[in-house]
């Protein structure tokens, strides 16, 4: 859905999101992004587009699903995250910046190379600054078990039991370091 900033009307719009809208799928097309995750194009929610001066203000709340992988465990889980929209939605002018009141560069403007934009740009990139650098399935989530591989709380190793064999070299490298280390 593209919207011509001169076409929104001055009472505003509002879009509303069931759940059942592609909302971000041409934005996720556009972009190329590292994966991190996978992020599905619906979304829930409702949003106003209010025409200003510099271009349009969108506010409003929506929220997204996205499926990532534990840094901890490594496993993949679903996360619903939540994102608060205030957005100015902008012309680039040739040397022109968007500026607070306190005369800083507002770091919440989206610039647009035309008059023309698809909200749904402006909701992904929102989305994207909103996921953890290091998502976690659980604030509680223990991780791997160094000794065995499996999760800890599916691991049945005992607290004294050997580090696996194979490893058993790195054990004396490190040994070995420690001991070169103090000697100098």
């Amino acid at each position: 859905m593209r919207i011509h900033l001169d076409e929104i009307p001055e009472s505003g719009l509002v879009l509303t999101f069931s759940g059942m809208e592609n909302v971000l799928v041409d934005a996720l097309n556009r972009i190329k992004i590292i994966q991190r995750g996978e992020i599905h194009p619906f979304l829930k929610g409702r949003i106003s587009i209010d025409r200003v001066e510099d271009g349009a203000l969108l506010t409003g709340t929506v929220t997204g699903s996205v499926e990532l992988q534990c840094a901890r465990c490594l496993t993949n889980y679903i996360s619903d995250p939540e994102v608060n929209l205030r957005v100015l939605v902008a012309p680039r002018r040739s040397g022109a910046k968007a500026q607070t009141n306190e005369g800083d560069v507002d770091e919440n403007t989206f610039f647009l190379e035309g008059v023309e934009f698809d909200p749904g740009d402006v909701i992904l990139q929102e989305l994207l600054l909103g996921l953890p650098m290091k998502p976690l399935c659980a604030e509680d989530c223990k991780g791997m078990c160094p000794r065995c591989g499996h999760l800890q709380n599916q691991c049945s190793c005992p607290e004294n039991k050997p580090i696996d064999s194979r490893w058993a070299a790195l054990k004396d490298l490190k040994s070995k370091m420690k001991s070169t280390n103090a000697e100098e």
